[in-house]
């Protein structure tokens, strides 16, 4: 019986001992706030994308935590329980807010904590309220708002910029098509390549240059003119001279003479118009020169001996002007019989 008590006092005091040893070990592991390790709760109106346990943390973009509990609350709110790293969070306040953003190019999403001027410190425990302070970009979220503008904005005014087109094009159409002929036109009708014609414009440009450059070598040989430069008032007075007497002058003399001989006038009409009567048609007097020599041309004819006149002279009606031409041929041409039917 006492052996029986002795082990079970020597059991209680090793089960004593393993719960003090358990104890610290126990909070060491689950409850690491004590040392180097920070745990605080955020009360927001929403969560993001991907925002679950286990979820990094970040800061400044490095990781400095992890989410270790995500719980629904009243109202539609959420309740998260972040674990951080508290040296590497010692710059952050109660004033922080928070983004939801992607941690990779994969989407995986993180919290990522920003830092904001003035509040307190973060302590252990601590619970912040973060309405209005969460901005929620997860790819989620940006492909949603995407959507949303694609299918509100996009898509109306896209139908509509279409529609605007289709009618502008429309309006163009006889534009177009006299583009379309004019480059038909132009196609059955150019009788030489587009490289000989872009030849023929650049030597052109190449005369319009010097020409130009001609054109103010002229004028500034005219303003380096002696007297133009050294004596302008001769100059002056020479172009008076010329506007108000020379050319004033003729002007008086072509008044007085139109006034003396303006009834002479009438006079010279029947001359003019009888002048005008004795000069042929141009294309009539055209067309009979142009047959005249198309006649002439047709009666030489290129031979090896020179050009000789195609001319033959008919003397069958003449005998004593023929025989001494012709000879026998001719006497004999004379004497033949005529053929049945002939005249």
């Amino acid at each position: 019986m006492e052996t029986t008590r002795n082990r079970a006092r020597a059991a209680g005091a090793a089960l004593a001992a393993l719960l003090v040893l358990a104890v610290p070990a126990w909070n060491v592991y689950t409850d690491r706030s004590t040392g180097d390790r920070i745990r605080i709760q955020l009360r927001t109106e929403q969560t993001g994308e991907g925002i679950v346990a286990g979820a990094s943390v970040r800061y400044d973009g490095v990781a400095v935590g992890e989410i270790t509990e995500v719980a629904p609350i009243d109202q539609g709110r959420q309740l998260l329980t972040l674990e951080l790293d508290r040296a590497q969070t010692a710059g952050l306040t109660d004033a922080l807010s928070v983004d939801y953003a992607p941690e990779n190019l994969f989407g995986v999403s993180a919290v990522a904590l920003r830092k904001a001027e003035g509040g307190a410190a973060l302590r252990d425990g601590q619970l912040i309220d973060l309405a209005g302070k969460v901005t929620d970009v997860t790819m989620g979220a940006l492909l949603r708002q995407l959507t949303s503008t694609a299918t509100d904005v996009l898509t109306p005014k896209l139908t509509e910029l279409l529609t605007q087109v289709n009618g502008d094009l429309r309006a163009f159409t006889p534009m177009l098509q006299a583009v379309i002929m004019l480059n038909t036109v132009v196609a059955d009708t150019q009788q030489y390549p587009v490289s000989y014609l872009l030849g023929r414009y650049s030597e052109f440009f190449d005369g319009f240059g010097e020409f130009t450059s001609s054109t103010f070598k002229l004028a500034k040989a005219i303003m380096d003119i002696e007297v133009f430069v050294n004596d302008r008032d001769r100059y002056n007075a020479s172009i008076d001279m010329l506007r108000n007497g020379a050319l004033g002058g003729i002007a008086n003399v072509l008044n007085v003479a139109g006034t003396h001989f303006a009834a002479s006038t009438d006079q010279l009409a029947p001359t003019v118009q009888a002048l005008a009567d004795t000069i042929a048609d141009p294309a009539a007097a055209r067309a009979q020169v142009t047959e005249m020599i198309e006649r002439l041309h047709r009666v030489f004819a290129d031979t090896p001996n020179g050009p000789t006149v195609n001319l033959a002279v008919t003397l069958k009606g003449v005998p004593a002007v023929g025989i001494p031409m012709l000879g026998q041929q001719a006497f004999a041409a004379l004497t033949a019989p005529a053929t049945e039917g002939g005249r």
